[in-house]
């Protein structure tokens, strides 16, 4: 039942479990409910693997049903590209336990993992898989396998593809020994359905699973691969992956559609049956070229969830679930079926909307937005705001009027933006690593920094030293913000750093959120020291009146560059050097973040990604903020249970 590349644990004889009529050899394998030795038969001098089910599993009712239900069910079977089994039974001490073909060669993981595969190979063994499910399929009842993985397809010897551990199956019109609360199966190849209900899945989510593994033969990879199940579901719900060309160009047309049709999330619109799966594989011609190139394992995708960075194609192909499958994987009311509206016009060039917008957020990282002259970009940022809000019935712009003097929040919707600066960028420092940043929901931040006499209004005192009730305040510390916020009853709060970098970027790739360079006349910051090689210009010494200097940014906010350092929520930390979803940053620290640079700035530490860091008690001049909207949303990172 399975390898010779398994460490056999030679232990002593009497440790070893006791068979009738088996000899046991060594043991060689252990799964979630039993261990697996390799015996040998006394009378009929014949090797076999016999899984005994294990001292946990055997106290729990439903795990001695779903062991001998393989035995059961497998030892009815003679099919060749399924391992046979031989007998089953009880030994004297009471452990269930049945005899399997012994196979003598590898597994399809390890394969893989050699990276020996060919398109041809590939080919060969997932037509011998399915096969075997259009046998099972096929059995009177049904059977559906429901954990089909590289790791349950074995190649033995003389090549023939064998698929192993039933131990999951369902049988049609019985159901299996699993309460509808538990969810069934491997997450990196299991369908969306079976992850909602292990016990309503039909014979397409083996298919699925199917083509998840001719998937991962073509490229290495899974498409969606998160460090747990929930977040390996929160990507498949999202639906965002490559297609396998996109991985490999050398992948055949043809192949990559049929792989494709395997893993549809509308199961509508995968292959309704193995047969039409198989009947299309053996139809496909290889081209001659393509026989002997072996596929090159790719870095798997691994997130928070998350994404290991490298250079790749931006167009992504994503289809939209049932919206009560995010609910049930984040276990929240993320509701994301919001009123339809009618896109048959896009907000921007068609072109760049069909590549960028993904159902439910924007790519700005995409290579065709990175491309657009900075004045576009701003331009289509702006109408993508104002789509959206149009779109799911959102206010652009937010007052709230519990102070007495209102502050005003301009909506920020989700997208996908590259956080931290190119290397190429003029003064780009080593702690500005360029990431993939996800905010996957819209938040309101405000306008403009916290001014004077919004602090005074709720906390009676002003301690900024340039006194000017229409400036922004300063000489606020991080702490300080905080006992704001608890005045209000923590109705607001900080942006996160990526919160902030996204708010004020809005959607441009540049250094400063105006383009490549900027002036005195917009920014309000030590002009005596410009960006690269520009002329000296004013310096003002001191905050001003907010809103005076025409720096808008696409999304409505100003002074986002020069003014006053804001602070953010964030504990300065290293970036990661993979894509992240909602980060919040370090878990802990010494010093927290501060952006935007402010009126005694030089230009370079103005930049949209210059970050600095500071004590929380710490107050100077130069340091004011900027807040969030406090509503209901998910900031976790995906992986975070």
């Amino acid at each position: 039942m399975t390898n010779d590349n398994f460490a056999k644990k030679q232990l002593k004889k009497e440790s070893f479990p006791t068979i009738p009529n088996y000899k046991i050899e060594a043991e060689i394998g252990r799964g979630g409910m039993g261990i697996v030795y390799l015996g040998y038969h006394e009378f009929l001098k014949r090797k076999a693997a016999i899984k005994i089910i294990n001292d946990t599993s055997s106290q729990n009712e439903n795990q001695v049903q779903r062991f001998l239900q393989e035995a059961s069910i497998v030892a009815q079977w003679k099919h060749e590209n399924i391992a046979l089994v031989y007998d089953m039974g009880k030994n004297q001490k009471g452990d269930y336990y049945f005899a399997m073909e012994y196979l003598s060669g590898q597994t399809l993981e390890d394969f893989i993992s050699q990276k020996t595969l060919t398109t041809k190979k590939s080919v060969g063994i997932i037509c011998d898989v399915l096969k075997a499910l259009d046998y099972v399929h096929n059995y009177d009842p049904v059977i559906i396998h429901r954990d089909i993985k590289p790791a349950n397809i074995m190649i033995d010897e003389n090549n023939c593809v064998k698929l192993m551990d039933f131990g999951l199956a369902k049988i049609e019109d019985v159901g299996s020994f699993t309460s509808d609360s538990v969810t069934l199966g491997s997450p990196y190849y299991m369908s969306l359905e079976q992850a909602l209900s292990s016990k309503t899945v039909d014979a397409r989510t083996d298919i699925y699973s199917a083509g998840v593994v001719l998937y991962e033969m073509l490229t290495g990879s899974v498409p969606f691969k998160g460090d747990s199940l929930t977040s390996t579901l929160l990507l498949i719900a999202r639906g965002e992956f490559q297609k396998p060309r996109e991985i490999d160009p050398q992948i055949p047309v043809e192949l990559e559609r049929i792989c494709l049709k395997a893993i549809s999330l509308d199961i509508e619109g995968r292959y309704q049956t193995t047969k039409e799966m198989l009947e299309d594989l053996q139809k496909f011609t290889i081209p001659p070229l393509e026989t002997a190139i072996v596929r090159k394992s790719r870095v798997p995708i691994d997130e928070e969830s998350v994404i290991e960075m490298k250079s790749i194609p931006q167009t992504q192909i994503k289809e939209r679930p049932d919206p009560e499958v995010i609910k049930y994987i984040t276990k929240r009311a993320v509701d994301l079926s919001l009123p339809p509206v009618d896109l048959s016009l896009p907000p921007i060039d068609k072109n760049i909307w069909d590549i960028c917008w993904r159902k439910t957020y924007f790519n700005f990282t995409a290579d065709i937005w990175t491309r657009l002259p900075y004045q576009k970009q701003i331009e289509y940022a702006q109408k993508y705001q104002e789509w959206y809000a149009k779109k799911y019935n959102i206010a652009v712009v937010k007052k709230e009027n519990e102070h007495s003097v209102p502050i005003v929040f301009r909506l920020i919707p989700p997208g996908k933006f590259w956080m931290g600066s190119s290397k190429r960028e003029y003064r780009h420092c080593d702690d500005e690593i360029l990431h993939k940043v996800l905010i996957s929901e819209y938040f309101w931040i405000g306008e403009i920094p916290v001014t004077q006499e919004q602090w005074k209004s709720i906390m009676i005192y002003n301690p900024s030293q340039f006194k000017n009730e229409k400036a922004a305040v300063e000489k606020i510390s991080w702490n300080d913000c905080k006992k704001y916020f608890k005045a209000l009853d923590n109705k607001f709060r900080l942006p996160t750093e990526a919160q902030w970098e996204y708010a004020c970027r809005g959607g441009t790739t540049t250094p400063f959120n105006l383009g490549n360079d900027i002036k005195s006349s917009k920014i309000n910051y030590n002009g005596h020291y410009p960006y690269k090689h520009s002329e000296t210009q004013e310096y003002r010494e001191q905050t001003i009146v907010v809103k005076s200097l025409q720096n808008k940014n696409s999304w409505g906010c100003y002074d986002f560059h020069g003014s006053v350092w804001e602070w953010c929520s964030s504990w300065y930390g290293e970036y990661p050097q993979k894509e992240i979803i909602n980060p919040e940053g370090p878990a802990s620290g010494s010093k927290r973040v501060l952006r935007g640079g402010c009126w005694d700035s030089v230009a370079e530490s103005c930049r949209s990604a210059k970050r600095i860091s500071s004590h929380p008690d710490s107050a100077s001049s130069i340091d004011g903020f900027r807040i969030v909207l406090n509503r209901e949303m998910n900031y976790s990172i995906i992986g975070d249970d």
